[in-house]
C-alpha cells in the first residue's frame, strides 16, 4: 500500500479547497476504441485504438462551467486503408447509438494499415453554448454514459467506438545518471532527471482497461557525438539490470552540441502483455522496485538510470489578467484562468531536489492572438522579475482560433539551478513568483497573476490529538502519529510523499516545522489548518510545549501532554480497522470475526520499540516490538495480545495480533488495547 495510506486506517490528511472568482482545471478522460463496440458491430473492418479526451473546464465562483476545452488524442489500428471523416463525443450506454453532444471537428484524413496517431483535435465549449456545456457536466458525472466515435466515408455511422471512463494520473520521477548503471560506466559524466506520467483506466470490476506513459527527460553531460536510442521504465532495484516493461517507444536521437536537451515521448501500453499490466499495477505500490534508462548507440545496455519515486502535489491555481502586469496593459480584454502544478521529489531535509511542473491555461483572448511564451517569473507583485521555469511555449506558439479561446498545457522537467532555486522558493513563499503569458503584440507579458497573495499571518495551534480523529486522544507517546489544527500552518500544502525511498521523513516541509518539547518533529503532511506528525522519541513525559514556525514565524506555544503510552485504534464509521491475518480481509458486518480468527488491529501511540527505532524511520527488517505489553479488550473479556510491532514499510502504525477465543458472544462488541494502565479509545467490532 503507498506510503502511510492505508485506505480506511486514518484520515491522514485534509484538502482544502476554495473558491475563487474563477477556477479551472484539466480532467483525463480514455476509452479504447474497437470495430466491435459499434452498434451493429463493423464486422468488414478490423480496427482497434485509445482516445485521451482531455476536458479543460472553467467555473465561475459557484463551481458552474461557464466555458471549456476538450482536446483529442487519438491513436488507431487498422486492418485496411481508411479515410476518417468525423470524430464525436455521442451521449448513449454501451449497447446504444445517441447523439453527438461534442464535436471535435476533423478534417478528412486518409491513413494507412499500420498503426498511427492523429494531430491534437479541441473542441471549444463556448459560454453560450449550454447544450455542450451540459455535456461537460454529464461527463464529469457519468462518464460511462458517453461515447467516443470515429467515423470514415466506408463507415459514416462509425468505424470504431469506445465508452468513455475517467483516467488516474500518478506522476513520478527518477533521478538518473551514468554511475547508477550496471555496472558504472567509467569516464562518462552524464546525468538527466525523469518525469513519468502514467493514465490508466479500470473497468468497474477493478481490472486495468488502458494506459498511456508520457516521458520527458531533461539531460546533459553527454558527448555531442551521442546518438541515444530508447528510453524504458525496467523492473529492478538498485544495483541489478532487469528487464523493460514500459517502453517509451523513443526514435534515434543526436544528442547535439552541448551534450544536454529533452526528450519527449508519449506511448500508448499494451494492454494484452502480462508483463506491462502487472508493471503499471505494481509501479504504483513500490516504485523503487523500478528505474528509468536511457540507452544509447555506444551504451545500449543503459547509458543513465535512476530509481523512480513517488512525487508530492502541490497545486497553484491563477487568474490572470492584463491589470496585473507592470505596466498593467490597458484596452485589452483578456484572461486566463488555470492552474501551475509542481510534483517534486524531495532530500531527507525537505528540500526539492527536482520537479515536474505542469502549466495549465485556459486563455480567452481575441481571436488571432499569438501567444510566444509561458513562464513563471521570480518576484512580488508590483514588480517584474526574471523567467525561472520556462513552458518551452515558445517553440510551439499557438494560434488562437475563431472563439478566441482555449487551453495551453506544457509538462516540463525542472532540473536547472534557477529553476530549482524556484522551486525551493515558491513552496515557501509563493506570493514571491508569478505566471506570466506572453503574446506577440504583448512580449513582456499580456495576463500575470502572483502564485499566492502575500501572506505574514503567523501560525496558531488550536487543537493537537492523535492521528486516528478521535478527538478525545489528546495524550501523545513517543512515535505515535497526532494531528495539529489551526490557522496559518504554512503556505503551501504538501505531504511527505516527495521523500519516500529515502528511508527518513522530513522535520521540514514547505517551510514549516514542529517542535515538541524543543525537538523537531518528522512531519507527513503540512497544510493551511492542519498538520500530520510524529512525536520524536526521547521528549519527557509530562506537559510540553508545541510550537509550530513557518515562513512568518513561530505560533504562540501550544502544550501537549506526552505519557510513554497513549494507545489510540484506528477506526472509520464501520468499526475497528481489523484484518484476519488469513486472508488480509477487512472485518465488516458482511464478513464478522470468529472464534479462532487471528486479527491484525492497526493503532498508533503504544510506545518505544525492541530494537529501538528513532522517529521518522520507516519500520523495515528485523521486527521492532513494542516494549510494552499490550492487552486487548473485546467486549470485557481480557485477551493478551500475539505480540504488536511497529508496521513495516510505514511510520508509526502499530499492528497488534490477537487470537479470538470461544464463548464470544456474536453481535458488535467493542474493542480497546490497554498498555500499562493507558487505554485506547474503544471501536466496534463485528463478531459471529
Amino acid at each position: 500500500m503507498k506510503g502511510q495510506t492505508l485506505a480506511g486506517l486514518a484520515a491522514l490528511s485534509l484538502a482544502v479547497c476554495s473558491l475563487s472568482a474563477q477556477t479551472a482545471e484539466s480532467i483525463p478522460f480514455r476509452a479504447v476504441l474497437s470495430t466491435q463496440n459499434e452498434i451493429p458491430p463493423v464486422t468488414d473492418i478490423v480496427g482497434s485504438g485509445t482516445v485521451t479526451a482531455w476536458l479543460r473546464v472553467v467555473r465561475d465562483a459557484s463551481g458552474r462551467i461557464t466555458s471549456g476545452t476538450v482536446d483529442f488524442d487519438v491513436r488507431y489500428q487498422f486492418g485496411t486503408a481508411q479515410s476518417l471523416t468525423a470524430m464525436h463525443i455521442h451521449r448513449g450506454a454501451a449497447n446504444a447509438n445517441g447523439p453527438v453532444v461534442i464535436d471535435a471537428r476533423l478534417q478528412r484524413t486518409d491513413v494507412s494499415t499500420a498503426a498511427g496517431q492523429l494531430p491534437i483535435y479541441a473542441a471549444q465549449i463556448a459560454a453560450e453554448n449550454a447544450a455542450q456545456l451540459e455535456a461537460l457536466q454529464g461527463i464529469l458525472a457519468d462518464p460511462e454514459a458517453y461515447y467516443f466515435n470515429l467515423h470514415s466515408t466506408d463507415k459514416p455511422g462509425g468505424v470504431m467506438r469506445g465508452q468513455l471512463q475517467r483516467a488516474s494520473m500518478m506522476v513520478m520521477m527518477s533521478e538518473m545518471s551514468a554511475a547508477n548503471e550496471v555496472p558504472p560506466i567509467a569516464g562518462l559524466n552524464a546525468i538527466g532527471t525523469g518525469t513519468v506520467m502514467i493514465l490508466t483506466t479500470r473497468s468497474r470490476q477493478g481490472a486495468l482497461t488502458s494506459g498511456l506513459v508520457l516521458f520527458n527527460v531533461a539531460y546533459s553531460g553527454f558527448p555531442s557525438d551521442t546518438v541515444l536510442t530508447a528510453m524504458h521504465v525496467h523492473r529492478g532495484l538498485p544495483g541489478v539490470n532487469g528487464g523493460v516493461v514500459l517502453d517509451s517507444a523513443m526514435t534515434r536521437t543526436e544528442v547535439g552540441g552541448n551534450g544536454s536537451g529533452i526528450l519527449h515521448f508519449e506511448s500508448e501500453m499494451n494492454m494484452t502483455r502480462a508483463a506491462v499490466v502487472s508493471a503499471l499495477e505494481d509501479i504504483q505500490y513500490n516504485p523503487g522496485g523500478f528505474y528509468l534508462n536511457v540507452h544509447s548507440v555506444a551504451n545500449p545496455g543503459g547509458a543513465i538510470r535512476g530509481p523512480m519515486r513517488y512525487t508530492d502535489r502541490m497545486r497553484f491555481p491563477f487568474n490572470a489578467s492584463p491589470s496585473e502586469e507592470v505596466p498593467p496593459v490597458t484596452g485589452l480584454e483578456a484572461s486566463a484562468a488555470g492552474s501551475f502544478t509542481v510534483h517534486t521529489i524531495r532530500r531527507a531535509d525537505g528540500s526539492v531536489s527536482a520537479g515536474a511542473a505542469i502549466f495549465d491555461a485556459n486563455p480567452r483572448f481575441p481571436a488571432g492572438t499569438r501567444f510566444t511564451g509561458m513562464h513563471i517569473h521570480d518576484n512580488v507583485a508590483g514588480q517584474n522579475g526574471p523567467v525561472t521555469i520556462d513552458s518551452r511555449l515558445t517553440a510551439f506558439p499557438i494560434l488562437v482560433p475563431e472563439t478566441g479561446a482555449g487551453n495551453i498545457w506544457r509538462l516540463v522537467t525542472v532540473n536547472s539551478e534557477a529553476g530549482l532555486r524556484a522551486l525551493n522558493s515558491l513552496t515557501i513563499n509563493p506570493e514571491r513568483h508569478y505566471f506570466n503569458l506572453h503574446t506577440s503584440a504583448n512580449p513582456g507579458g499580456a495576463v500575470r497573476a502572483q502564485l499566492a497573495p502575500a501572506s505574514t499571518a503567523l501560525p496558531s495551534v488550536s487543537a493537537a490529538f492523535a492521528a486516528v480523529s478521535d478527538p478525545g486522544r489528546t495524550t501523545a507517546a513517543p512515535l505515535g502519529l497526532m494531528t495539529i489544527f489551526g490557522s496559518n500552518l504554512t503556505k503551501v500544502e504538501t505531504t511527505w510523499e516527495g521523500t519516500i525511498g529515502l528511508n527518513a521523513v522530513p522535520t521540514s516541509l514547505n517551510g514549516t516545522q514542529v517542535t515538541v518539547g524543543g525537538t523537531a518533529a518528522p512531519l507527513l503532511y503540512v497544510g493551511r489548518g492542519q498538520i500530520n506528525f510524529q512525536i520524536p522519541e526521547g521528549v519527557a513525559a509530562g506537559r510540553q510545549p508545541l510550537i509550530v514556525t513557518t515562513a512568518a514565524g513561530a505560533s504562540p506555544t501550544a502544550n501537549i501532554e506526552v505519557a510513554a503510552a497513549a494507545p489510540a485504534l484506528f477506526f472509520d464509521e464501520t468499526g475497528v480497522i481489523a484484518l484476519k491475518n488469513r486472508d488480509f480481509s477487512l472485518v465488516r458486518p458482511n464478513n464478522p470475526a470468529a472464534a479462532g480468527d487471528v486479527l491484525l488491529l492497526y493503532s498508533t501511540g503504544v510506545g518505544t520499540t525492541v530494537p529501538a527505532l528513532p522517529a521518522g524511520r520507516i519500520a523495515g527488517g528485523p521486527p521492532y516490538n513494542a516494549v510494552e505489553n499490550v492487552v486487548v479488550n473485546v467486549g470485557g473479556t481480557d485477551i493478551r495480545a500475539l505480540y504488536t510491532v511497529l508496521t513495516p514499510g510505514y511510520l508509526g502504525l502499530y499492528q497488534t495480533a490477537v487470537l479470538l477465543p470461544s464463548g464470544l458472544p456474536a453481535g458488535t462488541a467493542m474493542v480497546t488495547l490497554r498498555v500499562g494502565t493507558a487505554v485506547s479509545n474503544a471501536a466496534a467490532l463485528q463478531l459471529r
